[in-house]
């Protein structure tokens, strides 16, 4: 049985063909970082969506209901409070994170905000 899924993603884009050796999930990418991006627009379009993969966007009763048929919703985020999880359980919509997914990275961008701060990179650039 194929699955429809649903990539979406309002930021840095994801190479589309991750998920190509999954012969049982037809997925469906809407990567948009402009201000056009309308999350509510395209859970209308995609309303038959089962399995829903999504970073850090609203996911509340009313954006949830828009997927009737959603059994599974895939945070590619460590944080998942952005999503109703009330309604999830009353559902049994199952949601999962991705633990550890960019701890590194954002120890890394830490400390390179803190020498971009302490030798005034953005003041230098700006001259």
């Amino acid at each position: 049985m194929i699955k429809k899924c649903l990539f979406l993603n309002n930021r840095e884009p994801d190479p589309e063909d991750i998920f190509n050796h999954f012969s049982n999930l037809n997925v469906v990418w809407c990567q948009d970082c402009s201000v056009s991006f309308s999350l509510e627009t395209i859970l209308d379009q995609y309303s038959d969506t089962e399995i829903l993969i999504t970073t850090f966007m609203n996911l509340d009763v009313s954006n949830l209901s828009k997927l009737p048929k959603l059994e599974l919703i895939l945070a590619t985020t460590t944080e998942t409070s952005y999503i109703d999880q009330e309604y999830c359980e009353k559902h049994s919509i199952k949601v999962l994170n991705t633990p550890k997914y960019t701890g590194a990275s954002v120890a890394e961008h830490a400390v390179a905000l803190m020498l971009t701060a302490a030798k005034r990179i953005v003041d230098f650039n700006a001259q």
